[in-house]
């Protein structure tokens, strides 16, 4: 089953052309002209896509699951049945199943403290829901064990990050998530910051379903949203600010799949434009870009 949407370009007058994208579903007859074509271009300003409705990025809902009593809740309580109900499937909650902490960073110390705070209970096995808000922040590293959650609902920025770093990097494992929530903010308020404002490595599965990342950097062509190619990003809401300068809202080596959210790129005169993604493989069912330049191509490069 496939489902697509149309991007148009429009100029605009002034000195520099403006580029909206808005997601529209195909009809039935549509969709079957342009099969499974990830990103097909035609002449002119136009741009089909035809959009595979299966993403191939599997989101982990186990952690909400509620078990029956009588169901085995671990690999050792399974080997205890009979052997009759030895094929038993373990599901994958009962398996990965944890409590959630959640952790507060208004009132801890410093940079340090944050990140010991955060990763002591993944460590100890927690899920963990991050919320409050830090000025000063950056140079944040995180590390996400396997099969653990990280919800991102804290707000943190800095007007002088370290040049050459990041203000949010995060790395993953097996089944790791980082989810970028409603209410969370990571913000680059510098006026030339070399850097990412976040990055993503390490077979992380990134999930914005809310909240902003934002760069106020002027530095030409700075990505907003780094991601290593073997990061998985999913973007259904929120909104990624790439605006002023010739920056990227998300670079990423590998797959992105965006069904919603906002992804604002900028410029710095009518012949540099940024982009609104760059990346290896690009899916989009939904969501709106926006962009400067001439034509739709200017916003998404695959």
């Amino acid at each position: 089953m496939y489902g697509g949407y149309r991007v148009k370009s429009e100029k605009r007058k002034g000195s520099g052309a403006a580029v909206l994208a808005a997601c529209l579903l195909l009809s039935a007859a549509d969709q079957s002209a342009y099969g499974s074509q990830d990103f097909h271009r035609e002449r002119g300003t136009s741009v089909e896509i035809g959009i595979h409705t299966e993403t191939g990025i599997h989101r982990e809902t186990g952690y909400s699951m509620e078990m029956e009593e009588d169901l085995p809740s671990s690999e050792a309580d399974r080997d205890l049945l009979p052997a009759s109900f030895s094929n038993i499937p373990m599901p994958r909650a009962a398996l990965y199943a944890s409590e959630t902490e959640t952790i507060d960073i208004t009132g801890l110390a410093d940079r340090d403290a944050v990140k010991a705070g955060i990763e002591s209970a993944l460590t100890a096995g927690k899920d963990v829901t991050v919320i409050g808000s830090k000025q000063g922040i950056h140079s944040l590293e995180l590390s996400v064990p396997d099969q653990r959650r990280l919800v991102w609902r804290a707000k943190i920025e800095s007007a002088n990050p370290e040049d050459g770093e990041a203000i949010l990097t995060v790395s993953g494992g097996s089944g790791s998530v980082l989810e970028l929530a409603e209410g969370g903010a990571v913000a680059d308020r510098s006026g030339n910051h070399d850097m990412s404002v976040c990055s993503f490595k390490d077979r992380l599965q990134v999930e914005i379903t809310g909240g902003e990342i934002s760069s106020a950097s002027n530095h030409p062509e700075l990505n907003v949203v780094d991601a290593a190619d073997d990061v998985k990003l999913h973007m259904i809401g929120g909104r990624i600010d790439a605006e002023g300068g010739e920056k990227t809202g998300i670079y990423s080596s590998g797959d992105v799949v965006i069904e919603g959210g906002e992804i604002f790129s900028g410029s710095e005169d009518a012949a540099h434009c940024g982009k609104a993604i760059s990346a290896k493989k690009v899916r989009i069912s939904g969501g709106f870009l926006f962009g400067h330049g001439s034509s739709a191509e200017a916003l998404v490069d695959a």
